[in-house]
């Protein structure tokens, strides 16, 4: 068996985390390990507020007069290559009481930030886009007021934007969602305190006099990284994997619901932890043989970070799998839509785009070529897992890249490369 318990920190929940422990005054110690660049880019953003924060290999320290207290930053503001940096800043410094101007690097001054601007402009924002409604985004911090909105896109980031600048303004806010997604900052908010409900598709927060955070917060392993072992395990020969300490959100793991249909052996199973907000555990993976299925546009939203390393699985599954209603990842790190459908050609799957919907036929014969990963840390994960499962040569064009989300890849690559690289 092969066991795996040092992911890296779970990056939606490690945002979060350093978000609530700077907004809120004290010292607090965030436990975890291996943070990527993007969770770097959300330090690096609130370090410029005057927040003193210091990384170890195992923690994180954050020392905070609280958000009240923010300086203005003397320059803008860099999320990397960070959407979540970018768009929960936009909504948090919406309700600051200065300017501020956040920017990001070319491939996330691509991505859509109109969608999270209109909203915070309705709650009273004075915040400008670039022409084509990217970044930078110059906010002039206002005096918000209540909305009651419905969210155009299944988007956990462009709610969690709302939601934070409804707290940092002290304001009350209703969100209605065209599908639920992952729920960490709902999470949060109800662990420091605010008054916060959930039903269905509907969120309704209440601010309050005062929140209280921890002194100590543990944050799990990232449930999206174990996804690529997850695949990997269920499509090798004769493989045990147990992944430790991981996060079990159920939000979060919509993509072993997707593999157990499609013929997956995975169980999951919770634990005592010292981190009473979020759910965490292990993933047992045995190898199986897989087949096709239809992926409902209503599940795409909890799945959207996963698509890729599922459509690999699709390519090697029995018969046909279709993902409907994808269009959202044209408009992710790369145009990944497009960049899942070259990858899986270029190793022998026929796929194809019907409007917004994706068919993959899974192959008998797969072989390896030259991958164009378009500096997307997803996409170039994919291709390694390609690698070990096809007998044949891979140019990957840019491995760089996987270091945004999962620094130690390498180190789990090694690890698993020790099992098997034959495909039943």
């Amino acid at each position: 068996m092969i066991r795996i318990t040092d992911l890296p920190s779970d990056k939606s929940i490690s945002h979060r985390a350093l978000i609530f422990a700077s907004l809120l005054p004290g010292r607090r110690v965030l436990h975890g390990s291996h943070f990527g660049e993007d969770v770097l880019s959300t330090i690096r953003c609130f370090k410029a507020f005057g927040v003193a924060i210091t990384v170890h290999d195992t923690e994180i320290i954050v020392e905070s007069r609280g958000w009240q207290q923010f300086v203005e930053p003397r320059e803008a503001l860099d999320a990397g290559n960070s959407g979540t940096t970018a768009r929960l800043l936009m909504g948090i410094c919406a309700a600051l009481p200065f300017k501020v101007t956040i920017s990001g690097d070319a491939s996330l001054s691509k991505r859509p930030m109109r969608r999270v601007a209109e909203p915070l402009i309705l709650m009273g924002a004075d915040i400008t886009l670039s022409n084509d409604g990217c970044l930078p985004a110059v906010i002039l911090g206002q005096k918000l007021h209540s909305i009651d909105y419905k969210l155009p896109v299944a988007s956990a980031q462009l709610k969690s934007a709302l939601l934070l600048a409804a707290f940092v303004g002290g304001v009350s806010i209703i969100v209605h969602e065209p599908a639920r997604t992952r729920n960490h900052t709902e999470l949060f908010l109800s662990t420091v305190g605010a008054e916060i409900e959930q039903v269905g598709i509907t969120t309704w927060f209440n601010p309050q006099a005062e929140y209280q955070f921890a002194n100590e917060y543990s944050i799990p392993g990232d449930a999206s990284s174990a996804a690529y072992w997850v695949v990997w395990a269920s499509l090798a020969d004769g493989v045990i994997l147990e992944l430790d300490n991981v996060g079990l959100n159920p939000s979060r793991l919509s993509y072993v619901q997707v593999l157990k249909e499609m013929g997956a052996d995975i169980v999951t199973a919770s634990k005592n932890s010292a981190n009473k907000t979020e759910r965490i555990g292990s993933i047992m993976v045995r190898s199986s043989k897989l087949h096709g299925i239809t992926v409902s546009a209503e599940s795409i939203a909890d799945i959207i970070d996963e698509i890729p390393i599922l459509a690999l699985a699709a390519g090697f599954a029995d018969g046909e799998t279709c993902f409907n209603a994808v269009e959202e990842l044209r408009v992710k790190e790369s145009n990944r839509l497009e960049a899942i459908t070259e990858l899986l050609k270029t190793i022998g799957v026929t796929n194809n785009i019907d409007g917004n919907d994706l068919h993959i036929t899974g192959a008998k014969v797969w072989h390896g070529g030259i991958i164009h990963t378009y500096h997307d840390h997803r996409i170039a994960m994919c291709a390694e897992i390609a690698a070990i499962l096809i007998d044949a040569d891979f140019d990957i064009d840019d491995v760089n890249c996987i270091a945004v989300s999962y620094p130690n890849f390498f180190e789990h690559l090694r690890q698993i490369n020790e099992g098997s690289r034959v495909i039943k």
